[in-house]
């Protein structure tokens, strides 16, 4: 899965001007997300803020006495179907969003990846420990005590793209990279004589 920050950003001497647009641009962006196959509940506001900017002469350095309101508007999205992030991002971008912050990764359904890292790493520690054994003359017995590390999801870099660039034909080009699960074990094994 994928988490990104679309957001979008406005200003005006008219604070209710420029909090309707915000407010409009802001519903744009959510249906274009739910249109490219996100689901509601998947789109989060993180962040809405509205202040004024006082105006000064460049010359001067003194205040003009014009006001102008910024007004952002930031809403988290998670793409479950990570080949579809670049199509999120382009609609998302066409509906109006202007700012794009903290694109992530994860894994969805880490128990299920886990339960396997784990009984690969119980495997290996097996297979090594009967190596050892073997190398020293000795026979494996049964194990004595199993204990596990943390486990982990991590982010890497992988050449795949997910899509071609904004405007041809497809989504802005996301590189997902590959997520691996680690899981890591340790094995204390009797030896028998």
């Amino acid at each position: 899965m994928a988490t990104i920050q679309l957001g979008i950003s406005a200003l005006d001497g008219d604070v209710g001007k420029a909090v309707r647009e915000v407010n409009r641009i802001t519903q744009a962006v959510k249906a274009s997300a739910v249109a490219a196959g996100v689901a509601e509940v998947d789109i989060q506001t993180t962040n809405y803020s509205v202040w004024p900017e006082e105006r000064y002469d460049p010359e001067r350095g003194l205040p003009t006495g014009e006001r102008i309101f910024h007004v952002d508007s930031m809403m988290q999205v998670i793409v479950r179907d990570v080949d579809t992030m670049g199509d999120v991002i382009s609609a998302g971008l066409e509906a109006g969003a202007n700012n794009i912050y903290g694109i992530s990764f994860g894994v969805q359904e880490t128990e299920i990846l886990s339960a396997d890292a784990r009984s690969q790493a119980l495997a290996d520690a097996q297979e090594r420990a009967s190596q050892l054994a073997a190398g020293l003359g000795l026979t494996l017995g049964d194990p004595i005590s199993i204990t596990e590390g943390a486990s982990e999801a991590a982010s890497v870099p992988a050449a795949r793209e997910v899509a071609a660039g904004i405007g041809g034909g497809g989504g802005a080009p996301i590189s997902p990279g590959e997520t691996l699960v680690r899981v890591q074990v340790s094995v204390t094994y009797a030896i028998l004589p």
